[in-house]
Formats: C-alpha cells, structure tokens, sequence
C-alpha cells in the first residue's frame, strides 16, 4: 500500500507569513544576536567611557582632545558599535521581509500553502502553488523547537522546516510533540 494512500497521523497547512518568518529568524538568530549585542555594547561602552575619560584628561591641561586623530577614531567606532546593535537587533525583521518577498517571486507572485502529513515513516510535504511533493523521512530531523506559533523542525544539515501550531486538523499539539519525541 502506497503511503499517500494510507491516512497519515497528523495533518497540517502552513500559510507563510511575514510574523512567523520573522519568529523563525529571531529563534535562528537568537544566540548571534545576544552575542553581537554583548560584544558590540561592550566596545561601544568602553568606546565612550575612553572618549570622556581622555576628555577630562585633557581638559586639566587646558588642550583639546578632539583635536588628536585618536578622539575621532574612538568617537567613530563608538558610533559604529552603536549602528551595529540596532542592525543586529533588527535584523530578524529585516530578512524576515526578503524571505517573504523571494517566497512569492519564487511562486509566481502567490504565498503558497503548505501541507504536511506525517506517516510512521515519513512526512510529506505539498506546495499547493507549485503542486510539488516532497517526501521526507524522520531520520533526516535533528532536532525540534517551538515559538510563539511554530514547531520548527531542524535537519541534520541545518535547514528550518516551520510547521504552524494552528495549521493541524482537530489534533492536539501535546499529542504531536509526543509524535515527534518519539521518531
């Protein structure tokens, strides 16, 4: 018997959208973020507290700091440090927005609904824009994660597959988390 032709476990639609892109890319990116964030704050603090320390070095002298290229170097990577975290911080939003905009140029202009249904052995996949399928067994996944919205199914080989926790028919999401602990 086919597995197409047997009732899968599970059923689920997934609409993309630009939240739960941006959901995906802010779980994937968290740990960069918090990092860059540590890293940049902290040059840019040490940054400024130089500027005004060497400042007030300078001033008990009656000469003026920003007058040596030193002061214009610190005050610039200040303001890079600063520029850095607020890239880094909106970033998620940011790709977020060209996903979704590759995602409906790739589908002829359409956000396209995806369906999975998952058997015991695998799990398959349709794009109802393209028509496409695509098989997929559970020994290709690493790892699962939840958002706000989304379990987030990693593959071995670092790839993302959202699966929406709204988008399953009359099933409880404990039951598929058991689902998925499991294979």
């Amino acid at each position: 018997m086919e597995e197409n032709e047997r009732k899968p476990i599970f059923t689920n639609s997934y609409l993309a959208s630009e939240t739960s892109y941006r959901q995906l890319y802010r779980r994937i990116r968290m740990g960069l973020i918090l990092f860059s964030a540590v890293l940049f704050g902290g040059g840019a603090v040490y940054a400024i507290y130089t500027v005004i320390h060497s400042a007030l070095l300078y001033a008990e002298y009656d000469d003026s700091f920003f007058r040596t290229p030193h002061a214009w170097i610190l005050i610039l990577m200040a303001a890079y440090l600063c520029f850095a975290i607020v890239w880094i911080t909106l970033s998620p939003r940011r790709i977020a927005k060209k996903s979704m905009k590759r995602l409906q140029e790739v589908n002829g202009g359409k956000t396209p609904e995806v369906r999975a249904e998952f058997f015991d052995e695998s799990i398959v996949f349709h794009n109802d824009v393209t028509n496409g399928e695509s098989v997929m067994n559970y020994t290709v996944f690493k790892k699962m994660e939840e958002t706000q919205d989304l379990f987030l199914l990693w593959t071995q080989q670092k790839q993302i597959i959202p699966i929406a926790k709204l988008g399953f028919d009359g099933t409880d999401i404990v039951g598929f988390r058991a689902f998925m602990d499991e294979k």
